[in-house]
């Protein structure tokens, strides 16, 4: 946001760059993965180098549902994936908290 043409020519070289690298490690790799350009290619890297699939964020129950006119309460369901994705972190020995989390539905 906000870039000038140049700067986002710059930027799509780099692109460019980075795909041609992933292609060499993998030459299946695809260089238009749906859903991969939003923030800054986060999911493309986490397609390929972690495995992650993509799902639209749009498609997904959202996290808070409405409750009454001016409060939320949080959707048990998404809570539970949330919490679920929290633990595999916390067990991986790559990334840890600093500090624990806890939740109460």
């Amino acid at each position: 946001k906000g870039a000038d043409v140049f700067v986002v020519k710059y930027l799509d070289n780099g692109l460019k760059h980075f795909y041609g690298i992933c292609s060499q490690i993998n030459n299946s790799v695809k260089q238009n993965l749906p859903g991969a350009g939003a923030a800054g290619g986060l999911g493309y890297g986490t397609s390929f180098f972690l495995g992650a699939s993509l799902k639209s964020g749009i498609d997904s129950p959202p996290l808070f549902e409405k409750q009454g006119n001016l409060s939320y309460r949080p959707n048990a369901q998404q809570v539970q994936l949330l919490l679920h994705y929290l633990d595999a972190i916390k067990s991986s020995n790559v990334q840890s908290f600093d500090e624990p989390y806890s939740y109460i539905l």
